[in-house]
């Protein structure tokens, strides 16, 4: 509707919806920063349980990935279902033994509907954000950690973000 060469300020946009898939880089508290990295300080024989200095903050229960950085997991992404700082569990568990100098990074998100946060002009994920408010429903679909300071994940806003009423 508007004529080529109008002099007012236009910019062209996309429309977010509950299809769109997007990438986000995920990032600590600040653009670039990338998401701490635990060392495991206990072993355990059976996978179930990581055991590190207190992390950011405190976690959801199911809303936190564990990505194995070194160890015999290294590789792997575990879903802990804890919300201690310090002891990580998890039900379905590391298929190796979990070593103590093990390192871990913990990404406060899971493949499926979980909350999220972002920064304030949205352009990463907080890694491990304090949720009270501004708070959001998103549908990962994939999350990578493979690569220190690259992380991100492969996002669509869950439909109840679109809701004209949310509580």
């Amino acid at each position: 509707m508007y004529a080529k060469g109008d002099p007012q300020a236009l910019a062209k946009m996309s429309v977010i919806g509950p299809n769109t898939i997007l990438k986000g880089p995920i990032y600590h508290l600040a653009y670039g920063t990338a998401p701490l990295v635990y060392t495991n300080t206990s072993a355990s024989t059976d996978g179930l349980t990581v055991t590190t200095s207190a992390v950011a903050q405190t976690p959801l229960a199911y809303n936190v990935t564990w990505y194995c950085r070194s160890g015999a997991n290294r590789g792997l992404y575990r879903v802990a279902y804890s919300t201690s700082t310090t002891s990580h569990t998890f039900y379905l568990g590391f298929p190796y033994d979990i070593a103590v100098g093990d390192t871990f990074v913990p990404i406060f998100l899971r493949v499926g509907t979980c909350m999220a946060q972002f920064d304030a002009e949205s352009t990463y994920i907080e890694a491990q954000p304090a949720y009270a408010t501004n708070d959001y429903m998103i549908d990962v679909l994939e999350i990578h950690a493979e690569t220190a300071g690259q992380e991100y994940a492969i996002f669509k806003f869950n439909a109840d973000q679109f809701c004209s009423y949310r509580a």
